[in-house]
């Protein structure tokens, strides 16, 4: 899971995929169409996802609503490596940060050491931040502007 920045009047497009190392480099699983992680694994401001009120996160005097592409009533379904994760526009003005967290303690194969102690184990992912302000709107020349 990756952080990333928008205009208040933008949706903001996040990284949440499973990777690999390649040697030298991370890579997309696109091959991965089987991971799910539960909802509940998956937390946002208020809490849980498991609970879907919990989805939509305020950010100024607006609200954002968390997304994903194939998500049920109890996972989120990864497809080609990516759970599709987007979060809606706050609505112009509505500025703000959040943090979301994800434990993949139920997904042994994507542990890693993130905190580098040497043992490949860590059960919680890094919190991701989301950033919704209005110093990442842009050039007018720009068509695409991906995440930081």
């Amino acid at each position: 899971m990756e952080g990333g920045s928008a205009a208040p009047a933008d949706t903001l497009s996040a990284i949440f995929r499973t990777e690999y190392f390649n040697g030298s480099d991370w890579s997309t699983m696109s091959i991965d169409n089987c991971t799910a992680i539960a909802r509940s694994a998956v937390t946002y401001p208020d809490g849980a996802i498991d609970d879907g009120d919990n989805l939509n996160v305020t950010v100024g005097g607006g609200q954002t609503t968390g997304s994903y592409a194939s998500m049920t009533s109890s996972q989120i379904n990864f497809q080609s490596g990516d759970a599709g994760q987007t979060f809606s526009a706050p609505g112009a003005g509505n500025i703000g940060a959040f943090s979301v967290t994800a434990s993949v303690s139920a997904q042994p194969w994507l542990q890693f050491d993130w905190d580098g102690d040497g043992q490949h184990d860590d059960a919680s992912l890094p919190a991701a931040q989301y950033d919704f302000s209005s110093f990442f709107r842009g050039h007018d020349r720009v068509l695409y502007w991906g995440q930081q």
